[in-house]
């Protein structure tokens, strides 16, 4: 009879001191100021790049501002408004990647956003580009996190008087192992790990129309991309941020679904095409001119130092 009461007694100790928790957790959650998040990571789109060197807001930006409420936070581990941030990851995709990876990961996030993240990583040169992209893969693999990439689009890019492309042949088999990547994660990871495949191609495509998702409905190419460019308008990011939410909310994986239930759509209508203060880069013009003037001689010379 004593083991009983005593063990009655361990019982009743152990409730109140769980009630005592659930009571001054979310006190606790409110101290530290704790909420969930979203990460955005990747290249000059994520950064908001727009035409030469300017720097328009990204859609990370718009993502803040659509939010029903503040319990959900937003950060971007892209170099916003830092040109040469942006050079050295065409130099050094893989690594830069990572990087940005590695600091999202340490905000614990619900989700990672990187629609350009992988650009880099094969466009970089032709030679090697499959091996650079299963680096890539492996570093988002281990980092167990929910992720929404992008196909890659076929396109040419001009940097320092040299042309950046890859061969359509080549372009297909990243974006085939994209696919099998995908369906691999989704399988092995029901609840961590899940990956949202975006087919986003038809921005840097010759269709005179482009979705922007339920909420702004299509717009036309010119409001969209500037004629060849790669870098979308201003409101080029805004759109984006539209055909993002929709894609979270119609996906099939349950995760994507209740994260877009925090963001409003209808909130983009209110938001003006031009945001009011756009981010500068951190050096003027003229020095960053200097600079890449300097560089570009070395630069186009490292271009196989990652393989």
């Amino acid at each position: 009879m004593h083991r009983q009461v005593s063990g009655n007694t361990s019982l009743r100790k152990l409730f109140k001191s769980f009630m005592f928790f659930c009571l001054l957790s979310p006190s606790i959650l409110y101290a530290t100021g704790k909420k969930d998040e979203i990460a955005f990571v990747g290249a000059s789109i994520t950064a908001g790049a727009g035409e030469l060197l300017n720097f328009n807001e990204p859609s990370s930006h718009y993502f803040e501002l659509i939010r029903y409420d503040n319990s959900f936070s937003v950060s971007n581990q892209s170099p916003v408004g830092n040109s040469l941030g942006l050079l050295n990851i065409i130099k050094s995709p893989v690594d830069k990647l990572a990087e940005q990876i590695k600091k999202a990961v340490q905000r614990a996030p619900k989700m990672i956003i990187t629609i350009d993240g992988l650009f880099w990583v094969v466009y970089k040169s032709e030679k090697d580009a499959l091996q650079r992209l299963e680096k890539a893969l492996t570093h988002m693999t281990q980092a167990k996190q929910n992720f929404v990439i992008s196909l890659l689009p076929v396109v040419s890019v001009p940097l320092f008087g040299k042309y950046y492309s890859v061969s359509s042949k080549t372009i297909n088999d990243v974006n085939k192992r994209l696919k099998e990547w995908s369906q691999d994660q989704n399988k092995k990871h029901p609840n961590q790990g899940q990956v949202l495949l975006l087919d986003l191609t038809s921005y840097f495509g010759k269709e005179p129309g482009v979705n922007c998702g339920r909420t702004l409905g299509k717009k036309t190419r010119k409001e969209v991309m500037p004629e060849g460019q790669i870098h979308p308008t201003k409101f080029g990011h805004l759109c984006l941020t539209g055909r993002l939410l929709e894609e979270l909310s119609q996906s099939k994986l349950s995760q994507f679904n209740l994260i877009a239930s925090h963001f409003n759509s209808t909130k983009l209508l209110d938001l003006p095409e031009e945001p009011s203060q756009s981010k500068p880069s951190q050096l003027d013009l003229k020095d960053i001119l200097a600079i890449t003037k300097n560089i570009a001689k070395k630069f186009l010379h490292t271009q196989h130092d990652e393989h």
